[in-house]
């Protein structure tokens, strides 16, 4: 099992809060039009937190809920931050930037069958999450890929692959999962500049909400999970293309949790449609149970798995002509005359550090 990298737990929180917030101010039976300067919201705290059985440092992001509209979450700072076990232990929490609460010790895990709860106070007022177990979760099966066309909005066809994970749980100490998956893929430009700027690497996290039950199935068995799907459009496929799939176990709560946010999130229309009131989480306001806590406290258990494909194992995909191959005609062009986007691949997003984990 990889350890879960202070970057990794970055990308993981950033992906929660993209997931949680687009929520934040959708109400029900919406029938005035929206301004869009109204001020009229709650100010509520906004908690994104999660500790893992993989080394930290383990980040608490605390905020508070702006109106809709408005670019940036404003920072909660100035917190106490304490996650706590049922014998008494407190792992604290110190703000390294303004709502940014990271874990003091790199060395402490969550352990696998240990109940934890995140304690937050704020001027004086105390706020906990439900007390949650870190289950142990099954090890993934399998991460595997099919060719597949598909059709945009538009009725064009796409060319791709779309990524699947099995999995099952013998002992069935989980009937519910949920999965979190990082791609990375390799840029090759046709016309480097410079021998330096030919090959790049990106990555992205999805921001998908992957979760599945096998509630109410006679066998606890996921088949044929969609993660993903990558056309041969942009570079994805282009080279060399990996996907880092992470699954954990969780509880029906969290389930929930989750389902009602990616239903939420889907449904989301204009601010005209009916709305639906903000989805709480595990957290709440001790003294006063009536307050709207938005977030939620994961305790989770990692498995994992890769797969890396080449362009070569797909090669009965159709791929669009290179883009640089429509600036010229006739012998290889001096680079010096092409743009940049032809000849060097940082123009693409990409950086010309090889990730640690990429093969030779």
């Amino acid at each position: 099992m990889a350890i879960m990298s202070e970057a990794i737990v970055s990308a993981y929180i950033s992906r929660k809060l993209a997931l949680v917030l687009p929520i934040v101010f959708i109400f029900e039976g919406c029938i005035e039009p929206f301004d869009g300067k109204s001020t009229d919201y709650e100010n509520s705290l906004v908690v994104d937190a999660a500790i893992f059985d993989t080394p930290g440092p383990y980040q608490v992001l605390l905020s508070r809920s702006r109106p809709f509209g408005t670019a940036n979450s404003l920072p909660q700072t100035g917190a106490s931050v304490c996650v706590t076990t049922l014998e008494g232990a407190c792992y604290p929490f110190k703000e390294v930037a303004p709502g940014k609460y990271l874990s003091d010790s790199a060395e402490w895990r969550g352990q696998p069958g240990t109940t934890y709860k995140l304690e937050i106070d704020v001027n004086g007022i105390h706020f906990e999450s439900s007390e949650e177990l870190l289950r142990s979760t099954p090890a993934i099966d399998s991460v595997y890929y099919e060719l597949e066309e598909r059709y945009t909005d538009a009725e064009e066809v796409l060319s791709g692959i779309a990524l699947f994970v099995d999995t099952h749980d013998e002992n069935n100490s989980t009937r519910f999962y949920k999965w979190t998956s990082i791609e990375s893929w390799e840029i090759k430009i046709e016309y480097p500049i410079h021998f330096n700027l030919w090959k790049c690497y990106d990555s992205d996290t999805s921001k998908i909400i992957q979760i599945a039950t096998t509630r109410g199935l006679s066998k606890n068995v996921v088949s044929r999970h969609e993660l993903n799907y990558v056309s041969t459009e942009g570079f994805r496929l282009g080279s060399y293309y990996s996907l880092l799939v992470r699954q954990s176990a969780i509880d029906q709560k969290a389930y929930k949790y989750w389902s009602e946010i990616k239903q939420s999130n889907e449904m989301a229309g204009s601010l005209f449609d009916i709305q639906h009131y903000p989805i709480r989480g595990n957290i709440h306001n001790t003294s006063d149970a009536g307050e709207v806590v938005l977030g939620y406290f994961e305790v989770l258990s990692i498995q994992d798995k890769r797969i890396f494909i080449s362009r070569r194992d797909v090669k009965d995909l159709n791929f669009p002509l290179p883009s640089c191959y429509s600036v010229w005609d006739g012998p290889p062009p001096d680079p010096r005359f092409l743009p940049r986007r032809c000849t060097d691949c940082t123009y693409h997003g990409g950086s010309l550090n090889k990730p640690d984990f990429w093969p030779n």
